[in-house]
């Protein structure tokens, strides 16, 4: 019989609320509780991952909760400054999303043989962004995009108007929450290649946080040392 997952989550945003309130859709051998209120269960019944989603004011204490409890912790908030010294593997993973994770990590290396050789001068750049107006920075997907293709980080264009996000193709029910980047090259022989990346909900998060949770599970006891990023996962 296998064991149950436990996710414990640690905030109080709509990722987290996201979470807890997928938490009857998870599967049957998935249970979702916020930290402060999660069973301790046996190792034997159990195996419980923490997943940090706020905005940090909470994490040194979460991070002491699972050294206490022995819970690998995911860390999926951006932006976040971990401490030097820690007794638990942590995966930093500051987006959930592990179809961008993977089409981020490759990026580099298209962006390199499209751009280095003969003929292939680009002579404009352009990246665009939309997410829900509560999101006023820029989001750090863009600023990875933008170092990629070599834009400044000023010269992201980010659209919050919902007229304008209709326009860019949003449906209705998504213009609340979504996560949308468009970048296109131009170059001097007048050819245009560009792609974009579209996220509606949050679900696609949730389901992410789920998947790697269970790669924690099945590496458990995770070998190497105990900071280790996403990518080493999927």
């Amino acid at each position: 019989m296998s064991k149950l997952l436990q996710l414990t989550i640690c905030g109080n945003g709509a990722l987290a609320k996201a979470f807890l309130d997928f938490a009857s859709g998870a599967g049957p051998d998935v249970t979702i509780f916020k930290w402060e209120t999660a069973p301790i269960l046996p190792k034997e019944i159990v195996s419980t991952v923490g997943i940090h989603v706020g905005s940090g004011k909470q994490l040194p204490d979460f991070i002491a909760y699972c050294e206490k409890n022995s819970i690998p912790l995911i860390q999926a908030s951006t932006g976040m400054t971990l401490p030097e010294d820690f007794k638990i593997p942590i995966i930093n993973a500051p987006n959930l999303a592990l179809p961008i994770i993977a089409f981020l990590k490759s990026f580099p290396a298209f962006i390199a043989g499209m751009t280095k050789g003969i003929g292939l001068d680009v002579s404009e750049k352009r990246l665009l962004e939309t997410h829900q107006n509560e999101k006023k920075s820029v989001p750090g997907t863009a600023k990875v995009i933008a170092d990629v293709i070599s834009i400044p980080h000023e010269e992201i264009v980010s659209v919050r108007k919902k007229t304008e996000q209709s326009a860019l193709g949003v449906p209705h029910e998504h213009l609340n929450r979504h996560a949308y980047h468009f970048w296109d090259l131009r170059f001097a022989s007048k050819i245009e290649i560009g792609g974009y990346i579209k996220v509606q909900g949050l679900g696609p998060y949730v389901d992410g946080g789920i998947i790697l949770a269970r790669r924690v599970v099945e590496l458990s006891p995770i070998p190497g040392p105990l900071l280790r990023q996403m990518t080493e996962f999927i």
